[in-house]
């Protein structure tokens, strides 16, 4: 931008100096030549102010995406603080909502490795409940609909438990690691 200013200010000049010879020329040819020369540097004055001003654009442009991702940074740094990492089987994690968050009636469950990369990302139950070989009892399927992952949590556990967050029930407590489960 700063060489497309430089540019236009010299054409400028250039036309203030050729408009101030203009009247020492004599003949018809000089006075058409610095006509040719004056309507040159006019276009190459509009074409360098053109250039400067798309290039400010542009520059807005990249301060507006900023601005916005500075906002998005601070309203997640605030949302952040609401939710802490808590175990919702011996393996599974997930961000649940602090006690002390004052959000009690929205109670749910926020994928963690979404939620490490800044994206708040709520686990949804798939409608799929599993029985593995060997393990008594049911697991629902809880899925994150960005990444993928899955946790899978005893039958009839949800967000909503006054268990939530903590070890899994004594019904629950299964080696899962031995059976290939998360």
């Amino acid at each position: 931008m700063i060489e497309a200013l430089k540019a236009g200010y010299e054409s400028g000049k250039a036309l203030i100096g050729i408009a101030q010879g203009l009247s020492s020329l004599k003949t018809e040819t000089a006075v058409a030549q610095a006509t040719i020369d004056i309507k040159r540097h006019v276009l190459e004055t509009q074409k360098a102010l053109d250039t400067a001003d798309r290039a400010h654009a542009s520059d807005l442009k990249q301060i507006d995406k900023l601005e916005a991702e500075i906002l998005r940074l601070q309203d997640w740094a605030a949302a952040k603080d609401n939710y802490e990492l808590k175990a919702i089987t011996s393996r599974a994690y997930a961000y649940v909502i602090k006690s002390n968050a004052g959000m009690a009636g929205d109670a749910h469950w926020v994928c963690q490795p979404c939620f490490d990369t800044t994206q708040k990302c709520v686990l949804q139950w798939s409608g799929k409940t599993i029985s593995p070989a060997g393990i008594t009892g049911m697991f629902a399927t809880w899925h994150c609909p960005r990444c993928q992952s899955e946790i899978h949590v005893g039958r009839n556990q949800s967000p909503l438990d006054t268990n939530a967050g903590n070890e899994a029930p004594p019904s629950h407590k299964i080696d899962y690691s031995s059976k290939g489960i998360v």
